[in-house]
């Protein structure tokens, strides 16, 4: 009698053991997921956060709700509704479900719409509101080479200052003398056939025949690409040229006259995956009632940038004040470099043409 008690006391403090076993391990597992589930919790309080938040456009607009990823260089908003360096398919809102008011301090609200699926290659040009959204770098060159957008690197300079909140080159050729200048910019998310670009610049001087011991040839304004030269606006007596596959194709525009010491600002757009267009617009007025001067040239259907035929990547995704293929190069102030992944629309561009800020009105003090 004795011994069956003392066999079923051994099975009911085993099976008990097995029981309290099973509970520590389901308070352990219990335990874990409770801080799984807080840290999740944080991160998503976080992230939304920063998703909705309201982000200062560098003219004064706010984009509401802008999307976007934290990254080791800070905020990156999203392009195309993908993120640096991703080109794939993207969701594009109806342009008629987005609006701009052609006034400084406004907001860009997305109206409630259907969306449709496009690719980037699909996107026609920008119309309306959404186009902040296709900035990529806006170097302001006030006193840093940093990129306000924070989506490109920061502007490689050498042999370059600051001067009345502008970048100064000093019109010497790198690879002639000592002290001759750097400027480039490198992008990223950047569309060779697709873009808009825009800088304002103030020459010293314009001249293809220089009697200093170097001979540089001052007449460059703006290039695309160090190695392929994929597109250059430069001076050509006295008028504003473009070039494109280094030098192969020129156009010199018979309307848009250039002027030493003197502030323009310069819009380029490119569409060569619909309207096969390159569309110009130099302004050097500071009265929203004058009309900037444009001009539009078509290219043949078959034409593409070498640099695209010979699929070179992301090797060539640069902006310059020289060009490196003739060693031309640029001789004043620079500001206010901006590169969209989109051709704007003409709407934009008159906007943009005449939405600078008070150029410095003593910039001749800054040439020699």
């Amino acid at each position: 009698m004795l011994r069956l008690v003392l066999m079923r006391t051994r099975r009911f403090m085993s099976t008990l053991n097995r029981f309290m076993s099973t509970l520590n391990e389901l308070s352990g597992i219990w335990a874990a997921i409770s801080a799984l589930t807080s840290v999740a919790t944080v991160f998503l309080a976080y992230f939304a956060a920063i998703n909705y938040m309201t982000i200062p456009d560098v003219r004064g607009y706010k984009l509401q709700r802008a999307e976007g990823l934290l990254h080791d260089r800070g905020f990156i908003p999203k392009v195309f509704g993908k993120y640096p360096d991703d080109q794939s398919s993207a969701v594009v809102h109806d342009q008629d479900r987005l609006g701009l008011s052609l006034s400084r301090g406004v907001e860009l609200t997305l109206a409630a719409g259907s969306s449709k699926q496009a690719t980037a290659e699909e996107l026609p040009r920008a119309e309306n509101g959404d186009f902040e959204d296709h900035l990529i770098a806006h170097y302001q060159l006030n006193d840093s080479p940093l990129d306000n957008s924070r989506i490109s690197q920061p502007m490689d300079l050498r042999n370059t200052e600051f001067r009345i909140k502008s970048l100064y080159l000093n019109g010497y050729y790198q690879h002639d003398m000592e002290n001759g200048y750097v400027a480039i910019a490198k992008l990223r998310n950047f569309n060779y056939s697709s873009f808009t670009m825009s800088v304002d610049f103030f020459a010293c001087e314009f001249s293809d025949h220089i009697t200093d011991d170097f001979g540089q040839e001052r007449t460059n304004i703006l290039t695309g690409g160090t190695s392929y030269r994929w597109f250059a606006i430069r001076w050509n007596n006295g008028f504003l040229e473009l070039t494109l596959n280094n030098q192969e194709f020129r156009h010199t525009y018979s309307t848009l006259t250039l002027e030493s010491r003197k502030w323009y600002r310069l819009i380029i757009v490119v569409d060569l995956l619909h309207s096969k267009q390159i569309d110009v617009m130099l302004d050097s007025t500071e009265s929203a009632s004058e009309i900037p001067k444009r001009e539009a040239i078509d290219l043949p259907g078959d034409f593409v940038f070498h640099v695209v035929e010979d699929n070179v990547g992301s090797r060539d995704k640069s902006v310059t004040f020289t060009n490196y293929s003739n060693g031309e190069v640029f001789h004043g102030l620079v500001r206010n470099l901006r590169v969209y992944r989109k051709p704007m629309s003409l709407d934009l561009m008159n906007f943009l043409a005449q939405d600078h800020l008070q150029w410095p009105d003593d910039a001749d003090t800054s040439c020699p």
